[in-house]
Parts: structure tokens; sequence; C-alpha cells
């Protein structure tokens, strides 16, 4: 198994919540989790300064959340990042503008590329994510409205991902 990186949402406490859903994917794969600097400085999040932070990580998977979705997005757009595959949960579908959109339709035409979205998600409906991205994105609806998203109801599916 290849290295892992791994990218929370905007709360601090998604940092936590990430680490055990990499520990139940993938136990064995050595990993960094990402601590985003608005979280330690009056700073807003800029999902620009953070994707520039990560030029030279050379992850086998990124797994991100939210914020991180965004943040992975531009990373891979500007050729920081070249992650063998990508798992993308709860992507802020709702506030996505157009450059978002667009970086985030190139990752998913991409091999390896995964979207998991609440079928009701705070931040943006599956449906309203499907809609976003091209033909032929690998997307999976899970239950739920609450931008949580239950280790159980994800690993049954990676167990085939590529």
């Amino acid at each position: 198994m290849g290295s892992l990186l791994c990218l929370p949402g905007n709360d601090p406490g998604t940092e936590a919540w990430i680490g055990t859903l990499a520990d139940a994917l993938l136990p064995d794969a050595p990993r960094e989790i990402v601590a985003w600097r608005h979280w330690s400085t009056a700073l807003p999040p800029d999902p620009a300064f953070e994707a520039a932070a990560l030029a030279g990580r050379t992850p086998d998977v990124v797994i991100a959340k939210s914020f991180g979705t965004l943040v992975a997005a531009r990373a891979c757009s500007d050729g920081r990042l070249a992650p063998g595959r990508l798992l993308l949960l709860g992507v802020p579908a709702d506030s996505l503008g157009a450059d978002d959109v667009a970086r985030l339709g190139a990752l998913a035409r991409s091999k390896g590329c995964l979207f998991v979205q609440q079928r009701d998600d705070v931040t943006g409906r599956a449906s309203t994510l499907r809609a976003l991205l091209p033909a032929g994105a690998e997307l999976l609806e899970v239950s739920g409205s609450d931008h949580r998203y239950a280790t159980d109801e994800i690993q049954p599916v990676l167990d085939g991902w590529p």
C-alpha cells in the first residue's frame, strides 16, 4: 500500500474523524493529515493557499472532505498534486464557483476518482453534485443530510475501488 494524504474539512473536529476513517479504510498505509492554517490563526479559510502548501507531496491516495475537496481539486489542477486515487466526500456543492466546478469536473474524468455525497447533504445534495459533474463521474450517493460520513457506509464500496 502506498502513502495516504488526508485533507479534512473546514472544522478542526474533522481532523480526528478523517484519521479514524483512514485507519478503517487503509489501515497499513503511511499517512499525513493536513492541519489547515485557519485552524491556528485568525485568517479565513483559503483553498488557494492550502493547495500551494501541498506542493511536493506525492501521495498514492488522497482522502478529502468538504473544504479538503476544494483544496485537492485546486492542487491537482495546478499540478501540485497527482495522486493515483482520490476519495472526495461531502463536496460543498451548493457553494461552488465556476472554477471549482471545472476543477472537480477534471478530477471526475480521471481514473480513480470517487465522489461520496449524502442524498440530502446540507452543503449540497447528491443530485446537485451529480448535475455539476461530467457524465460518467463516479458518484456514490449515501443516505443522510448532516454532512457526516459514516465509515460503515463507505467501507463496502471501497472494497472494490481500484
